[in-house]
This record gives structure tokens, sequence and C-alpha cells, in this order.
């Protein structure tokens, strides 16, 4: 029989391959009368087989049935093989990863996360797998949770901006990039999440700073303004608009030359035209 199966796969190895090494052990149970069954792995080759063994003292007998496992054994290593690049980039993202359940309206228990979810929140990979998104979310953003979830669950993927605490109490902003996907039965969500704390103390420096200059500009004794291309009037000052016995929002809806002197027109005309070549950056009327 198993020169046979041998055959019919195209080896020719000898059916020894099929003999169990701890045949003296099967033999020692036919001899007691005692009925045993043994399992092992067999390679033959490029093929793996499942072989069970079977001591049946009643028929004086050992049965040997060997199953091809071989497309089996493939896929697990395949499987194996893809969880550990998963691993690999996994823990080396820069970004914190994680992989939590998802309920009706709250996002639930960690089921992964990745070094840097670690380094960023400050727990440990134990700490935050005993614990809920929830525990880690500043309470402002926890209550906007159930609507997020809901346009999640809607779309599939969603991208949006969170608060997290972090283990020494620090409130961090990240931007999150989250995807649905079902494990195993389950719908859990892959977070991939940045910490953007210096994009937004940049945009806060940016507000600050145009706030300044608003302030200096609006409140300046000399008449400022900006003026487009075109010589319309984007923006005036208090002080420039009583010069001329206007208010701002009369002045906002003129050009330029509606309040240039009819002997200055012409020239002012050539200066804008000049600005708008670009063969002068700057000029002085």
């Amino acid at each position: 029989g198993a020169t046979r199966a041998l055959a019919g796969i195209g080896k020719d190895a000898s059916p020894d391959v099929f003999l169990p090494k701890d045949m003296d052990e099967i033999l020692a149970a036919l001899k007691r009368r005692e009925r045993a069954t043994f399992r092992r792995e067999v390679t033959v080759g490029d093929l793996v087989f499942d072989e069970s063994i079977y001591v049946a003292p009643e028929d004086n007998a050992v049965g040997i049935y060997a199953t091809d496992i071989t497309e089996r054994k493939r896929t697990e290593q395949a499987l194996r093989e893809s969880e550990e690049r998963f691993r690999l980039l996994l823990h080396q993202a820069s970004d914190a990863i994680y992989v939590y359940e998802l309920s009706e309206d709250r996002a639930g228990r960690f089921l992964e996360v990745n070094d840097s979810a670690c380094r960023i929140l400050g727990y440990s990979r134990s700490e935050l797998l005993a614990m809920e998104v929830g525990d880690i979310t500043a309470p402002d953003s926890l209550a906007q949770m159930p609507g997020i979830i809901s346009v999640l669950r809607a779309r599939g993927s969603l991208v949006f901006v969170t608060e997290n605490r972090t283990k020494d109490g620090r409130t961090m902003p990240l931007e999150v990039n989250a995807r649905l996907f079902d494990l195993q039965g389950r719908t859990v969500v892959l977070a991939i999440a940045r910490d953007i704390t210096e994009r937004k103390q940049a945009e806060t420096a940016l507000r600050e700073s145009e706030e300044r200059f608003r302030q200096a500009f609006e409140d300046s004794a000399i008449g400022k303004l900006f003026t487009g291309l075109d010589g319309s009037l984007l923006r005036v000052n208090r002080a420039f608009a009583e010069m001329l016995g206007y208010t701002v929002e009369e002045m906002q809806s003129m050009d330029l030359m509606a309040v240039t002197h009819p002997d200055d027109v012409a020239v002012s005309r050539e200066t804008m035209v000049r600005l708008q070549s670009g063969t002068e950056g700057s000029a002085r009327i």
C-alpha cells in the first residue's frame, strides 16, 4: 500500500519512510494486547504527510494511514510569514498603531498596539492591552466618539483629530486614520495615529501672529491699506478711511483709482502695470 501511494505521487522513496521510529513501543503495545493510537508528521521530499498509527491487538495488526497535508502546511507557513511581516511593519512604524474592538457606539478594548503607541502614551504593551480606547481619550474628545463611530461605520474609513491622555496626565493631539475590517467575525478598527503637537503649536503661533498683525494694522494711527493688482481695495484701516472721510466698510467696496487725485491717476496706473508685469517688486507713489 505504501509503495503504491509513493508511486502515485511520483516518489521513489522507500515505503519505510512511513514506519515510525518508535516501532518498538508500538510492538510492545501490541504484545500487551493494548489498543493504542500514535500520530506524527512525515516528510517525503517536498511533501508532508499526517500519519496516524493504530494498534489493533484483537486483529494482531498495526494500521498506518497517511494523509497528504502539503498544501495545508504551505498555507500555514505563508500565514506565519505574513504575520511576521505585519509584526515587523507594526512595530517599526513611527506612528502609533492600534487595533481595537468596536461596539454600537463606543470604541472598545485594545487587541493590538505597536511600540510607538506605547512610547507616545507612556504605557507598557500589557497595560494598554488591558485598557479600552476611552481610557486614553481626553474628556472633550470622548464626548465626540459616538458621532465619529457613526460616520466610521457608514463610510468604512475616516480621518479625524482627537486628543489622548498620556500616562503622566498630558493631553496630546493626534490625527487618526481609522479603517474598519473584519477579524474572525468581529468588526474591529485599525487606527494609525500621528502626534500633531508641533503642527498644533505652529497653527497657534500663526493665529497669534495674525492677530498681532491685525491689531497693529487696525489700531495704527498711520493710514494703511492692501490693494489687489487690479487696484481693488482689499483692506483698509480706520485711520486711512478717516483721512478721506469714508467708513472702512465704504472703502472696501471701492478701488484705488476712485480715491486717487485726478492728477495722480495716470502715474498710479503706470505703477500698477509695472507691478503686475513683475518689472518692479515695490513702488512708492
